[in-house]
């Protein structure tokens, strides 16, 4: 392997948490669709590209009797993350300057195997010998998620890479070229003002997403030599020639028919295979990205959930529910996923007291045994607002809800998971956070949940997320935020005036924050 640097090292792509990629993710979706996942608190999990670490780092926080190991042939990007590891001290994962190609067989299986954001950027060499390299080593359950940029939403996107790659054609350093692309943007914005067609439309958009991007980003993806996005049966080819099998995608909500509007789900429904309708729903959907999932071929898949798979989850909510969820005389309710735009009605107590329990509990996750019991309480009890229940028959009721929760998962209204995260669902006399979070808070401007997402802070927050070490009760916190305020206001003079009450108000709000995005966990 070469020594020289490469533009990962002159100008380091940005490494952080992907929920899409954690091994609980992959387990939930594999575990529904008809395998046997290994359990993500005793696995071995491997990732190819994994930068400086800042997707491996929190699962192995989390997951203390789980191994990891990721791959990366940036020295600078390895350098930086092997700091962080010796300073939390933890020796379930490794991280190696190395290629893919040495790669060797001793290396061993793995349960999970992650590649996110290198897919695309690779020459078709590479690109057979990373389907190849999950052959070879996947566990025979084992699940890969690989990340690519697709068609037909990429053509767009290439008219507009296009046009920077050449306004940036005669600068070679990567900061620098990024600087004058960034520079060019607001040409593009002015041709684009006044028109109306889709191109237009699409152009505008693209570039006030771009303006707010980083420059590593905007170098990564858009002036790179190798950017090559395929069409989604493109892929499963690739795949299915070095051995693989489709298996689905971690980004749930284009999984389920039946969530899609029907005009929609009337043609997929008559797909003749779930790739065929998947490529159709691209089309349709215009998709840009995907995540998609890999298993061995010789896996059977199971498309048709069973209730007692759906009993077997963790579950959590990360919507508020309206007053109406829980009025009587409101016979249904439409929910509206905030991530997706998603909206599924639900009628019946069963299930409107379950997301009420769930909203209540967040950002913990709770079994569903655990949410079936605390269900049928309330609902037994005479003062509830739904009104006097009567069950259907215990095994029915739970087929009941778990039908529901199916429904209402693949919508992302709320969410599975196969184990329970730690997380704090009531905020403490001294709130802490977790020490990788305090680092992260430190090192860059993100900090990685408990369930995995990533939460991008004011500059302000980073620093206060700093001092949750538990040792500070709210009175000390207020006077670390006064200070902090005086050092890091937002303007070039240090702030004055803010009263006790305000300040106050504010710490209350970040404290919710990150209680709400699970980054407490005391």
């Amino acid at each position: 392997m070469s020594s020289r640097p490469d533009s990962y090292d002159i100008l380091p792509y940005d490494s952080y948490a992907h929920d899409q990629s954690h091994p609980d993710t992959l387990a939930v979706i594999a575990a529904l669709f008809g395998l046997k996942p290994a359990a993500v608190h005793s696995c071995r999990v491997l990732e190819l590209g994994c930068s400086s670490g800042g997707n491996l780092l929190p699962m192995a926080c989390n997951l203390p009797e789980s191994r990891f190991l990721g791959v990366d042939t940036s020295a600078r990007a390895i350098d930086d993350g092997q700091r962080i590891i010796e300073e939390l001290g933890i020796d379930n994962l490794e991280i190696r300057r190395q290629s893919f190609a040495e790669l060797s067989p001793e290396e061993g299986k793995f349960d999970y195997i992650l590649c996110h954001g290198v897919f695309s950027w690779v020459d078709p060499a590479t690109q057979l010998q990373i389907l190849e390299l999950c052959r070879n080593h996947l566990a025979p359950d084992g699940v890969a998620c690989v990340s690519y940029n697709v068609y037909p939403g990429w053509y767009l996107a290439e008219m507009v890479r296009g046009m920077l790659r050449y306004y940036t054609a005669s600068i070679e350093q990567p900061a620098e070229r990024a600087a004058l692309a960034r520079y060019y943007l607001p040409a593009l914005q002015m041709m684009a003002e006044n028109e109306q067609d889709y191109r237009a439309t699409f152009l505008r958009a693209e570039i006030e997403r771009l303006a707010n991007s980083s420059d590593s980003y905007l170098f990564h993806e858009y002036l790179v030599e190798h950017n090559r996005p395929l069409y989604f049966h493109q892929f499963v080819e690739m795949a299915e020639s070095q051995g693989l099998r489709y298996l689905g995608d971690s980004v749930r909500e284009t999984m389920f028919i039946e969530i899609q509007p029907e005009p929609i789900a009337q043609f997929l429904r008559q797909c003749p295979s779930l790739v065929v309708a998947q490529q159709h729903l691209d089309f349709f959907l215009n998709r840009r990205f995907r995540y998609s999932l890999l298993c061995l071929a010789e896996q059977q898949i199971d498309l048709f959930l069973k209730p007692e798979t759906v009993q077997a989850m963790w579950m959590r909510s990360t919507f508020n529910p309206s007053p109406a969820l829980l009025q009587a005389e409101q016979p249904s309710v439409t929910l509206t996923a905030s991530e997706t735009g998603l909206e599924v009605s639900i009628e019946g107590p069963l299930v409107r007291m379950a997301l009420a329990v769930l909203a209540e509990r967040a950002p913990a996750a709770l079994s569903f045994d655990q949410l079936m019991e605390e269900t049928s309480h309330r609902l037994q009890d005479p003062g509830n607002p739904l009104g006097q229940v009567e069950g259907s028959g215990e095994s029915d009721d739970r087929s009941n809800l778990a039908a529901h929760l199916a429904r209402l998962y693949f919508s992302r209204i709320i969410y599975f998971h196969s184990w329970p995260a730690e997380v704090c669902n009531r905020l403490s006399e001294r709130p802490m956070a977790s020490r990788l979070a305090r680092i992260e808070a430190r090192e860059k401007r993100t900090v990685t949940g408990q369930w995995h997402q990533h939460l991008y802070l004011h500059p302000i927050e980073a620093s206060l997320v700093q001092r949750l070490d538990g040792s500070r009760d709210r009175e000390a916190l207020l006077r670390e935020l006064e200070k902090v305020e005086r050092s890091l206001g937002a303007g070039s003079e240090p702030q004055e005036g803010a009263s006790t009450d305000e300040l106050g108000e504010q710490l209350d709000r970040f404290l919710e924050k990150l209680r709400s995005s699970a980054v407490l966990i005391g």
